[in-house]
């Protein structure tokens, strides 16, 4: 078992596999980019949707807010890779 202060550098990716006719999802912690897509890889059914950057707590009433920062963050967030 790792400790805190071992996994302190390490990332957060989103994932989600397909089971008994639903999607599911799940968080995995890896080091890099290329350790989550090999521990992707080993679990077999599993897709590898990236890196999970900031998470924001619900509040009630916050829902809308929520979706549109959400939005707007994944919108630039794709122009940004699609100019690499």
């Amino acid at each position: 078992m790792l400790n805190a202060s071992t996994t302190a550098s390490w990332k957060t990716y989103a994932c989600r596999y397909y089971h008994d006719g639903k999607w599911w999802a799940l968080d995995l912690v890896a080091k890099n980019d290329e350790d989550a897509e090999a521990r992707a890889r080993k679990l077999g059914n599993l897709q590898l949707l990236g890196e999970i950057k900031v998470r924001i707590p619900a509040v009630a009433g916050a829902g809308f807010v929520v979706r549109a920062v959400t939005s707007l963050r994944n919108f630039l967030s794709r122009r940004a890779h699609s100019a690499d």
